[in-house]
């Protein structure tokens, strides 16, 4: 007979994100091919680190290579202490790894369930420490 066990985050992963900004810590960046062109697409895994609420509550946004302008520059420039991405040049996702970002979470629908979703990266504030470090 098949066994289970569920983790924390296993539990927290419903949650529902009330909108605003929250700082997140990038836990992983996973590279897999869109379904309808095999295009990259990049999934960002993150994990809320803002006392409260949702704190531990795992979010994950995601870029296309199609549109990286979009978010992609954004995750860049949060990534990087705010300095801006320059054209041109070649960005490893993977540094982001580890670090804390501030992002904005607003809530949409899929398939009739509320979801959490990310609509802006900024960098961490100054004054923003991470109790879990």
């Amino acid at each position: 007979m098949p066994t289970i066990r569920f983790s924390q985050d296993d539990f927290l992963m419903g949650k529902v994100i009330r909108p605003a900004h929250y700082h997140a810590m990038i836990k992983s960046i996973v590279t897999k091919p869109a379904k309808s062109d095999g295009s990259a697409v990049y999934n960002i895994n993150m994990k809320i680190v803002e006392p409260g609420d949702f704190k531990g509550v795992p979010i994950t946004d995601w870029l296309s290579e199609k549109a990286l302008g979009i978010g992609g520059r954004r995750l860049v420039r949060a990534c990087n202490g705010g300095v801006e991405p320059k054209p041109e040049e070649n960005y490893e996702l993977n540094n982001g790894v580890g670090k804390i970002v501030k992002i904005h979470v607003s809530n949409g629908l899929y398939n009739g369930r509320v979801t959490n979703n990310v609509d802006d990266y900024d960098t961490a504030d100054p004054s923003f420490t991470n109790e879990e470090e």
